[in-house]
């Protein structure tokens, strides 16, 4: 029994330890918060950039606030993703986002041209 407790209250000291050593892991500037959502740049674009799939209407996006760019994932699968990797992804944001800047410049010359 005592040896019972003493692992429960070790497994609790650990990982109380263990969540606080993640979070110095990363930077204060890159985690979610409502007040940095705000300062943040708008995400430019419709849909997920690493899936490009649509978010989900009921649920929302995930958003993430990542050196002062707000990001938006169609799921926590895809969020989990961008932290693995930010260099790889936020690389792959800039893209996507030139691609949906240079689509936007060419829809307004076809309009302008139009009688």
């Amino acid at each position: 029994m005592k040896l019972t407790l003493l692992t429960a209250i070790l497994g609790l000291t650990l990982g109380v330890t263990g969540a606080r050593a993640d979070e110095a892991k990363e930077p204060a500037k890159d985690q979610p918060a409502q007040e940095q959502t705000a300062k943040a740049k708008p995400y430019p674009l419709d849909v997920c950039f690493i899936s490009d799939e649509k978010f989900d209407e009921d649920d929302g996006p995930e958003i993430y606030v990542y050196q002062g760019q707000e990001l938006k994932f169609c799921c926590k699968k895809c969020l989990k993703k961008f932290k693995g990797d930010p260099d790889k992804y936020m690389k792959m944001f800039e893209e996507a986002k030139a691609k949906q800047e240079k689509e936007s410049e060419k829809a307004k010359e076809t309009e302008e041209e139009k009688p």
